[in-house]
Parts: C-alpha cells; structure tokens; sequence
C-alpha cells in the first residue's frame, strides 16, 4: 500500500503554524508555482534593470492524507480550519524543502470507500506572503503663527526693523550711489526751483 511505503521511508508532510499543526501520512500529488511578471512594451537595449521584473508570490497545491482513526481525522480538520481563518503565516514542510511564510489560502477533504473511514484526503492550497521593509522619512515643519501674534504685528517685527531674512537694509549707500543722477535731474527741472520761482527769474 501507498502509505505503508511512504511512511517506512520516515519521510514527513507537515503544515504548521503559531497555533496549530497538521501531521499527513502521505502525500499523493505537489505543484508549486514560482514566477515573475515582465513589461510588455519594448524596452531599449541595455535599460532592462531589476525593478523592470515583478516577483510573483509563491503558490502551491498539493493533495496530501492522513490516516488513522476517526478523532485523529477529525481533529486535522479542526487545525486546518483554524489556520485557514487565521492570519498567521505558516510554513510547509516537505521531504524536500521548506516553504516558510506561506498562508493557507483554501482546502477540502473527502474520503472514499476503498480506504474507508481510517484515509483522509485533503486538497490545500497555499499563498506565499512576501512582506518588505517600512521606510519612515522625518520632515521638520515650522510652527505656525498664532492668530494673537498676527493681529498685533509681533510677527512682522524683524521687517519693520529694516532686516529679512537676515539681511539689513541700509539707505545710506543708496542715497550717494543716487546723488549725481538726482543733481542732474534737479538741473534739467530748473534747479530745483517751483514754477514761479523760474517765472519771476526770467522776468515777463
């Protein structure tokens, strides 16, 4: 028989997680899926980078038994449920290898009447999850200002004072660098003189 041989060999099948684990006798059918998803529009030659290929989550199917009595049945069934309502990672062990944060995402059993009611077979089917790193970034952001400091000018005190943003404002140096330009101006508008000072100068 199948599962005589299979567990002679002390070869194991088990699905574990934080809350519950299931032992199987045997194991009749595996399929595991690994794959990745590549952009369909052209790519100019030589850009091809990694962020260019998108890892796919594992996935696995296979159909495994237990067997033994009644209550040991029973009793996989109930941790089967529990790990497939849960949200807790779990990982499949196989004579091969293990698969480690994978998720039970759905299964169903049924018995038949050649092996009778000692053979349990169950379908499961498996998710990988693939979880990344959080990046936390700190910005600085300056305090705001308060109604009471806006309606009484306190918050304008700096501008007021002839300085922003660290710089002063100095006229002096504007008034020599203007002082030729504003003689010359004065000549040409008559000396300085109103209206009918120049008028009682040139006379009638």
């Amino acid at each position: 028989m199948i599962l005589t041989d299979f567990l002679n060999t002390g070869r194991s099948w088990i699905v574990r997680g934080q809350s519950a684990a299931v032992d199987f006798s045997s194991m009749q059918e595996f399929s595991a899926e690994k794959s990745s998803r590549l952009p369909d529009e052209p790519i100019e030659k030589g850009s091809f980078a990694t962020y260019n290929r998108v890892i796919e989550p594992r996935s696995i199917s296979c159909r495994l038994f237990v067997e033994g009595y009644p209550s040991k049945l029973q009793s996989a069934i109930d941790r089967l449920t529990t790990l497939c309502e849960n949200d807790e990672k779990i990982t499949l062990t196989t004579p091969e290898q293990s698969y480690p944060n994978m998720m039970l995402e759905s299964f169903d059993y049924r018995r038949d009447a050649q092996n009778g009611r000692g053979v349990l077979y169950v379908d499961l089917r498996f998710k990988e999850i693939r979880e990344v790193a959080s990046q936390q970034t700190t910005t600085s952001v300056e305090e705001p200002i308060e109604p009471e400091d806006a309606e009484d000018g306190s918050c304008c005190d700096d501008i007021a004072d002839g300085e922003m943003q660290g710089i002063e404002a100095d006229d002096s140096e504007y008034e020599a660098e203007s002082s030729p330009q504003r003689a010359k101006l004065a000549d040409l508008l008559g000396g300085g003189k109103t209206w009918e000072q120049q008028q009682a100068t040139e006379g009638p």
